[in-house]
C-alpha cells in the first residue's frame, strides 16, 4: 500500500491480493480505476472515500455477487467497455500514474515472471498482465507490482526460483520487471544490473530459501 500514491490510477488482477490491499488503501484519496475487471475491492475503495468520484470507472466486467452487481449499477462514473480499450498499452501508457497490481506463481532471480503454469500444470491464461505490464512501464510515473507470497506447499516451495524451468512460462519478460512484493519485502528492480537484481529478490524469498537461492544464483552467475 506505500507503493500507491495518492491519485494514482489503479488496475487490479484477480485473487486475494485485491482484496487485502483495497483494506490497506482505505485511506488514500483521489484514486482512480482502469482494468479488466472489477470485484469487490472497488465497493470497499468506494465506500472508504478513497476513490476519485469524479473520475471515470473503466472496465471490461464486473466480477462479483448480485449485491456487488447491484452496487456497481447506481455508480454513474463505470464505463464498461471492451478488450481494444481495457487492455490497450498504448492507452494504458498515456495515462499517467498508471499502477498495474497482479499476482503471479512465480519469480526468477532475472525478474521473470510466471502467472500461468504451476508444477508443469497450466493454471490460467496470460490475461491481461502483458498487456498491463507494457502500459504501466510506458506510463509517465506508471509501476507495475507484482505481489506473491514467498512459498507455496506450506512453506516448502519457494516461488522466488533461481530460473523459469521447464514446468514454467514466462509471463512476463525481465525487461518489463518493476516491483516484486512478498510478505518479506519489496524487491525494487527496474534500473538494477543482474547482479543488483538478484541480491534484491534474494531478499524477498522466505529466509528458510535464501541460502539455496543465493548459492544457485553464485553457480548461474559463473556461466553469464
Amino acid at each position: 500500500a506505500n507503493l500507491v500514491r495518492d491519485g494514482d490510477t489503479l488496475q487490479f488482477g484477480i485473487g486475494s491480493v485485491p482484496v487485502a490491499l483495497a483494506g490497506a488503501l482505505a485511506s488514500h484519496r483521489r484514486l482512480r480505476i482502469h482494468g479488466g475487471m472489477v470485484s469487490g475491492s472497488l465497493r470497499t475503495l468506494w465506500e472508504a472515500g478513497a476513490l476519485d468520484r469524479d473520475a471515470r470507472i473503466t472496465s471490461g466486467v464486473v466480477l462479483g455477487d448480485p449485491a456487488l452487481h447491484d452496487f456497481v449499477a447506481q455508480l454513474p462514473t463505470l464505463w464498461l467497455t471492451d478488450i481494444r480499450h481495457t487492455h490497450d498499452p498504448a492507452a494504458l501508457g498515456a495515462i499517467p500514474r498508471f499502477v498495474a497490481i497482479n499476482s503471479a506463481v512465480e519469480v526468477d532471480l532475472f525478474g521473470q515472471i510466471n502467472a500461468e503454469r504451476a508444477g508443469g500444470v497450466l493454471q490460467a491464461g496470460a490475461g491481461g498482465l502483458p498487456a498491463f505490464a507494457q502500459g504501466a512501464l510506458a506510463s509517465p510515473g506508471g509501476r507495475l507490482l507484482i505481489c506473491l507470497p514467498a512459498t507455496a506447499r506450506g512453506g516448502s516451495v519457494s516461488r522466488i526460483v533461481p530460473a523459469l524451468g521447464a514446468g514454467s512460462l514466462c509471463t512476463v519478460p525481465r525487461h518489463l520487471a518493476d516491483v516484486v512484493v512478498t510478505e518479506f519485502g519489496i524487491a525494487e528492480l527496474r534500473g538494477l544490473d543482474v547482479e543488483a537484481r538478484a541480491q534484491a529478490l534474494v531478499a524477498v524469498a522466505a529466509p528458510a530459501h535464501r541460502p539455496a537461492l543465493a548459492e544457485a544464483w553464485q553457480t548461474m552467475r559463473k556461466a553469464l
